[in-house]
């Protein structure tokens, strides 16, 4: 029986989940390249990656339960910082956080094919640390792109945890949130 299962899944995740993930990765990056600089990357920027996340986590067979939005103001401005466990932990923010989010993000991602072109139309920020000079440009640039009901999102550790413990964070989020007075929600 768990040979038939474990055979069952090889076969969804190729045959299934990677073309149509793929096709909903172009389609939503091509969305956002074409609409974000003609009609803005509050809208553009947001809700096509929001669903595409969302369609991700349905496609991977995720039943997702999402709490705590009544303690946020939609409103409001937040520096949102996480443990980042796993690359998954992408499409369980952007697609049910609920709010307006930027991403301060690696800046090697910019060379992924099309994602990183639609990454920069969308606004999101990527991090420069060739420098200290740089990693403060990185910070006047985050904060440039927080308005009213924008918010920022961070992994304060600057990389994936491949233990799952905490590691050494950042200043990045808390200078953000400490110049804009801003809170910080974990």
């Amino acid at each position: 029986m768990k040979l038939i299962k474990r055979i069952f899944i090889f076969l969804y995740q190729w045959l299934i989940f990677a073309p149509i993930f793929l096709l909903f990765t172009i389609l939503t990056a091509l969305t956002v390249m074409v609409f974000a600089p003609v009609f803005g990357s509050r809208y553009w920027g947001y809700v096509p990656p929001r669903w595409w996340s969302r369609m991700t986590c349905w496609l991977a067979l995720c039943r997702i339960k999402s709490s705590g939005h009544e303690n946020l103001n939609s409103k409001q401005s937040y520096v949102f910082v996480a443990n980042h466990q796993g690359a998954f932990d992408i499409f369980l923010i952007y697609g049910f956080l609920n709010q307006n989010i930027k991403w301060v993000q690696k800046a090697s991602l910019r060379n992924i094919p099309l994602v990183g072109f639609a990454s920069e139309m969308a606004g999101h920020v990527f991090v420069d640390n060739s420098s200290p000079a740089a990693r403060a440009n990185t910070i006047r640039e985050a904060k440039k792109k927080m308005t009213d009901d924008v918010s920022i999102m961070l992994f304060p550790e600057g990389a994936r945890s491949r233990t799952g413990k905490l590691g050494h964070f950042k200043r990045g989020a808390y200078q953000i949130a400490y110049d804009l007075r801003l809170p910080i929600v974990p």
